[in-house]
């Protein structure tokens, strides 16, 4: 499985937060998504060279596969995607890109007391990267705005997950090389 470009992960400098380069993309309706993405921003500070982009004001053509590339993004209405998700969902369905060479990993939110719509717009933009070759990894985070942990509590703990798997597979190779 090829990862982000292991070399230009470790070889950023202490300037740009160092470590693997990751993009947080969130799609909000009420702004509870980019508060989680601003939160990962300054959480992984240190740890790994973030970029927080809102995918209202992204296009498929501008995702990087040398990055990681992490969704967190809510659910609206009747299990769609957020307003401002819709755009990107557009592009890319109408656009459908190539990219295999893509790696992302998927944190949903939403109320668990909707059941057959809980976490769907986050699903919705999963299951559109995937159409086009893209491929998740670790686990895929979700959180209940109606559960106990609060929704910053629940990112960092599977954040610190995915970026565990992710440096597993980067080493696993190296280790065997």
């Amino acid at each position: 499985m090829a990862l982000p470009d292991a070399d230009r992960a470790q070889g950023a400098s202490a300037a740009d937060g160092g470590g693997q380069p990751v993009t947080v993309l969130f799609g909000t309706e009420s702004g509870g998504a980019e508060l989680v993405a601003d939160d990962l921003r300054t959480y992984l500070a240190g740890r790994a060279d973030v970029e927080v982009r809102d995918l209202a004001e992204t296009e498929p053509d501008q995702l990087d596969p040398a990055r990681l590339h992490l969704i967190v993004c809510s659910t609206y209405g009747d299990g769609e995607a957020p307003t401002a998700a819709r755009p990107f969902l557009a592009s890319i369905s109408r656009a459908r890109p190539d990219l295999s060479e893509l790696r992302y990993a998927v944190f949903g939110m939403g109320d668990q007391s909707y059941a057959r719509t809980y976490s769907r717009g986050s699903e919705l933009v999963d299951e559109a990267l995937a159409a086009c070759g893209a491929r998740r990894i670790g686990e895929y985070g979700r959180h209940d705005a109606g559960g106990p942990m609060d929704a910053v509590e629940s990112a960092h703990d599977w954040v610190d997950g995915v970026l565990a798997e992710t440096e597993a597979l980067l080493a696993g190779p190296r280790a065997q090389a």
